[in-house]
């Protein structure tokens, strides 16, 4: 048997076997998972098993590797290994995968699915307590749709990670919370850290445990400001421990590091990246920005909702405080984009989609009350 038989054939029959576990779950649930054999296998056709690793990104190939000097077992008694190199959370389930002669780009592409699934579960979970219609438009604006789908069909730990944000935020108990930021950090060690110091700075606001409070556009602005300013001094602090630079925050001041730090929020970083290090054109990039609109809509749509609102619940400031940290964090690489926002994006959706309904509930209440007051007349 050839290997592109092979290759597809074991596509086939994992989504097959994921279809038969998931028989009782959503309609949608279901048709993310026959996405996913057809983009799976549709990648494979058009790049091969070579290439496909790398015509996204080389973080695939080196996901690949990682898998390999898992199984090779010569690291495993290196206890820093396992916690800095490893990325365990997506790597580990990978190799196992592979143990039982599932091919190594797909295991990690199963994996991958496995969490975006997990993800898109847990999602309809809270969609529900917090009254809210499960629709279409709603796996849109939580990126639990076409672009949750795509990164699910690739040999990367996005999907991963979003399912560790969703959790660290909205976990049912703090142990699954705690669990879920060190599997986080383990994956992403900066994202976990602006999701640990949002937790706290909301705690010490005295709002995490209340469901509103009274809000403003100018407390979300400095909120926003403050937190680029603190991920970028941290970004400054870690240079310093790691190589010795000294630290300053110079760099985060003036017109072309406020325009990148912007941009984050509206969804456009490829306008502002650095030369040389976007490889396709700007015409191609909006393109896949139209095709995947909601990497725009959803961080546009959040950032709008947090600075015009009056009364905001401790998630939507979670959300604000960690995106705003991670983003002065991030801005501060070479590697900042859409993608590296991604993790966050089912949570800031979320929290756009409760806040849009928080508005219209006042209005509605006002109605009803109208109405009783009418009838006993």
């Amino acid at each position: 048997m050839s290997s592109m038989l092979l290759y597809l054939l074991q596509t086939l029959l994992l989504g097959l076997v994921l279809l038969r576990l998931t028989s009782s779950g959503t309609t949608a649930l279901r048709m993310h998972i026959v996405a996913w054999i057809l983009l799976t296998s549709a990648i494979f056709l058009r790049y091969g098993s070579v290439e496909q690793l790398i015509f996204y990104s080389s973080d695939q190939k080196y996901h690949v590797y990682l898998v390999q000097r898992i199984l090779d077992g010569s690291d495993w008694r290196n206890f820093s290994w396992w916690i800095l190199d490893t990325r365990a959370p997506y790597t580990v389930p990978a190799a196992m995968l592979n143990l039982v002669g599932i091919d190594t780009a797909l295991a990690l592409k199963t994996v991958s699915l496995g969490y975006f699934l997990g993800t898109v579960s847990f999602m309809r979970t809270i969609v529900i307590s917090a009254g809210l219609k499960p629709r279409i438009s709603t796996l849109f604006m939580t990126a639990t749709g076409p672009i949750g789908v795509l990164f699910a069909s690739l040999a990367l730990r996005e999907t991963a990670m979003m399912f560790f944000v969703l959790y660290a935020i909205r976990g049912a108990s703090p142990i699954h919370r705690i669990l879920a930021l060190c599997m986080l950090g383990l994956l992403r060690p900066h994202l976990a850290a602006a999701l640990f110091l949002g937790m706290v700075i909301v705690e010490l606001f005295g709002n995490l445990r209340k469901t509103d409070s009274s809000w403003h556009p100018m407390i979300a602005f400095s909120s926003l400001v403050s937190g680029t300013l603190l991920g970028s001094l941290l970004f400054a602090i870690g240079a310093n421990l790691l190589y010795g630079n000294q630290p300053s925050l110079r760099q985060s001041f003036g017109i072309q590091p406020t325009v990148r730090i912007a941009s984050n929020f509206v969804g456009l970083q490829f306008l502002t990246a650095p030369d040389g290090t976007v490889a396709l054109s700007i015409a191609d990039l909006l393109l896949a920005r139209l095709l995947l609109s909601e990497t725009i809509v959803i961080p546009l749509l959040f950032t709008l909702v947090v600075l015009t609102s009056r009364r905001v619940d401790r998630y939507a400031q979670l959300a604000l405080w960690s995106f705003s940290i991670y983003v002065g964090l991030a801005t501060k690489t070479d590697n900042n984009s859409f993608r590296q926002n991604l993790p966050l994006m089912p949570t800031m959706g979320l929290t756009v989609l409760q806040m849009l309904q928080n508005r219209h509930q006042p209005k509605l209440y006002s109605k009803l009350v109208r109405m009783r007051v009418g009838t006993s007349d």
